[in-house]
């Protein structure tokens, strides 16, 4: 299991380096997510999920971007994260991560 601490350690060890205005507003939205403990993908994917919330609850226009650009950023380190871990991990990331989690997603944003 990894903690939000050991996520930050892996994005600061990334070559080429995470750019510091996308690894500043990571850092926010790992900690705001409030994971306490998760395997590394399964951290930046719920992560990921959070920050795409956000990006749509701020609407169409560009106030969401960053959120936006995070939420693809960490689904692209869980895949890698995943892939490093080998074996089965990056099948489950992907099976847990299908259509139906942005359905929901979209579902739990609708106006009532």
């Amino acid at each position: 299991m990894s903690t939000i601490d050991d996520a930050i350690l892996w994005l600061a060890a990334r070559e080429p380096a995470v750019p510091a205005a996308l690894l500043e507003h990571t850092i926010k939205v790992l900690r705001s997510a409030a994971i306490a403990e998760a395997s590394l993908p399964e951290l930046f994917a719920r992560s990921a999920m959070r920050a795409l919330a956000r990006a749509v609850e701020l609407g169409d226009d560009r106030a969401g971007a960053a959120d936006l650009l995070v939420a693809d950023a960490l689904l692209t380190w869980a895949c890698e994260a995943a892939a490093e871990e080998g074996g089965d991990a990056l099948e489950r990331l992907v099976s847990a991560a299908d259509v139906s989690t942005f359905q929901a997603l979209h579902d739990s944003l609708k106006p009532e």
